[in-house]
């Protein structure tokens, strides 16, 4: 082999090394092997005992058992209390109505208990003396005594007039029942003539309709020569009843 390629050869050999020591070594000195920290900023986690967690700081407000007194409706010899109400009852045993002639209701009282429901409850007031005034106030039993309701007052109105008219026009089948009237009966509802061939203030036959204050009502298919008893009654939105006294006539053969 020629010695001037050897040599060259070995020459190139030796440049070559030396070129990728430096290439080495500058490249290494390019990149900065420094690394930096970086700051992590530790969170402990909040750990909250048992006997440190507090329940809302709002206070139930609890109240005391309230009953409210009605509103009286009244006639000459009864009243109807209505809208009485209570609240605030864990339970109840009754509820009712006591009533005097005493402004404090404490003498004389007459009691009425009456059904209630959802928290309010009415009653009526039965065999009162006319123009008379009358205390009341609602009333709660429970297990653990009386709640009372505020004390109120009405007065009756007069003496309920109901007028039997007299009979015309009477015939062997029919009779005119005419100035039947009354007055002093709060919300009447309806009215008519009750008659019977017995003298009774039960009449077998009834006729009846919404009438105003004075009004008169034809009898028809009547027995001949027969007696009737007939009284004038109303009726009013309470259910009370009010009657006239009771009269006759006869009709023709």
């Amino acid at each position: 082999m020629n010695k001037k390629f050897i040599a060259g050869l070995i020459a190139f050999s030796l440049l070559f090394s030396i070129s990728v020591k430096s290439a080495t070594s500058v490249f290494a000195s390019e990149i900065d092997t420094t690394t930096t920290s970086t700051d992590v900023v530790e969170i402990e986690p909040v750990t909250t005992s048992v006997d440190e967690v507090t329940n809302d700081t709002t206070e139930k407000v609890v109240h005391d058992p309230v009953v409210n007194t009605g509103y009286a409706l009244p006639t000459s010899t009864s009243a109807s209390i209505i809208i009485n109400s209570f609240r605030y009852f864990d339970s109840h045993d009754s509820v009712g109505i006591m009533y005097s002639t005493d402004s404090n209701v404490l003498d004389n009282v007459i009691t009425k208990e009456v059904n209630s429901y959802f928290g309010y409850f009415s009653g009526i007031l039965k065999d009162l003396e006319p123009s008379t005034t009358y205390y009341y106030r609602a009333y709660v039993n429970t297990s653990d005594g009386q709640v009372l309701g505020e004390i109120k007052s009405f007065t009756t109105l007069k003496p309920s007039n109901v007028t039997t008219g007299d009979a015309v026009s009477v015939t062997s089948t029919s009779a005119t029942i005419q100035d039947n009237s009354y007055k002093n009966i709060i919300i009447p509802l309806k009215s008519g003539i009750g008659y019977s061939t017995k003298s009774t203030d039960s009449a077998e036959n009834k006729i009846s309709g919404y009438k105003p204050s004075k009004f008169s009502i034809k009898l028809t298919k009547l027995q001949p020569n027969t007696t009737y008893y007939y009284y004038t009654y109303v009726y009013n939105i309470y259910g009370n009843c009010f009657k006239g006294e009771i009269k006759s006539f006869t009709t023709l053969p």
